[in-house]
């Protein structure tokens, strides 16, 4: 090979071994960058999801614990007593109340109570201050919840017919409970829940 085509082979060779340029550095530093920045938003949604998701499901377990034990007292027991407010007595639970237009109070007779005992009723009540639904077993006089922390419950009414047993209806009662749920304010979930049960024994 002679000396010149040798300095055409090393003169190429130098112009095709060039490095990036500045310009294409950068270019691939700005796609890398909006690749990694739309995998982590993406991720974050993921897990936000997840949270949300989690939320949910704490929700569910929760309320369908509380609302089941709610209804089974309701519907197995009787001599429903409906208000908005606390009785002057708590004895006045005993006494069967109607309350079409809502109540925050609800008091049943268990099957497993007493028709002699004025002081026994069931009592569900609302309470606004901790934002939780609460249970009495000695007609209002100690209070306990039934929902979990987390579950913040914004509303609960309780509407109640036909709890005279002269008035040739069957005692109704309709349940229905707004809140929300979840640990930041990204993952809150909102739920709204409507039931209704019936008295399973007839008394009319």
């Amino acid at each position: 090979m002679s000396s010149s085509k040798t300095k055409r082979h090393i003169k190429y060779r130098r112009k095709t071994n060039r490095g990036f340029t500045i310009v294409e550095v950068l270019v691939s530093f700005a796609v890398f960058t909006l690749v990694i920045t739309g995998s982590i938003g993406a991720m974050i949604s993921i897990i936000n999801a997840n949270r949300k998701t989690q939320a949910l499901q704490l929700v569910i377990n929760n309320l369908n614990f509380a609302l089941e034990s709610m209804t089974r007292i309701i519907r197995i027991g009787h001599g429903y007593h409906c208000r908005s407010d606390l009785p002057g007595s708590f004895s006045a639970f005993a006494i069967p109340l109607d309350c079409p237009g809502g109540g925050t109070y609800l008091a049943v007779e268990s099957s497993k109570g007493s028709s002699s005992d004025d002081l026994d009723q069931v009592v569900f009540r609302y309470d606004a201050i901790n934002t939780r639904i609460e249970r009495s077993t000695d007609s209002g006089q100690n209070w306990f919840p039934i929902t979990a922390p987390e579950v913040l419950i914004n509303d609960l009414k309780f509407t109640a017919v036909g709890t005279d047993s002269s008035d040739n209806k069957q005692p109704i009662v309709t349940i229905t409970i707004n809140g929300s749920a979840g640990t930041s304010q990204k993952t809150i979930t909102e739920f709204k829940i409507q039931t209704s049960v019936s008295q399973r024994i007839v008394d009319f």
